[in-house]
């Protein structure tokens, strides 16, 4: 991992390493998150225009001016929708995260015990692709 840090990139964590590996797949993506904050995921079977179309869909919802964005604002948390830039901050940090980002989770059926925590998912009208390629890419990795 030094020599990635070096060379001023991150190490991708890869499907192809892990096998059936879960638990080493899983500690080495957490791993990726304590220390960056993030995770690059590789070796897996993604289609890349799918990826592609849901990142040109996430582009374009940040490019929208900051009160639309804020529009989807949920709750407290960021537990879905868009959190704004300077809202979040990392476990044990007293300085706010340097990122805006959109969370979308599962979609809770109306008697699951945990939908009083976790609100419906929310998708930005004024990117009519949004639901459908972020839905999807999060239904992948979460498959």
């Amino acid at each position: 991992m030094t020599e990635a840090l070096t060379q001023n990139r991150i190490e991708p964590v890869s499907f192809d390493r892990y096998g059936r590996d879960f638990e080493g797949f899983s500690q080495d993506l957490g791993g990726s998150f304590a220390r960056y904050g993030f995770a690059v995921v590789a070796g897996h079977d993604l289609p890349q225009e799918r990826i592609e179309a849901a990142l040109a869909a996430a582009k374009a919802f940040f490019a929208l001016p900051e009160e639309v964005k804020r529009a989807y604002v949920v709750g407290v948390g960021g537990q879905r929708g868009y959190t704004p830039f300077g809202i979040e901050t990392a476990k044990d940090h007293k300085h706010f995260d340097l990122k805006e980002f959109w969370h979308v989770g599962r979609d809770l059926p109306p008697e699951h015990p945990f939908r009083a925590f976790m609100p419906d998912n929310v998708w930005p009208s004024e990117i009519p692709e949004f639901e459908r390629e972020i839905r999807w890419l999060f239904n992948a990795l979460d498959d």
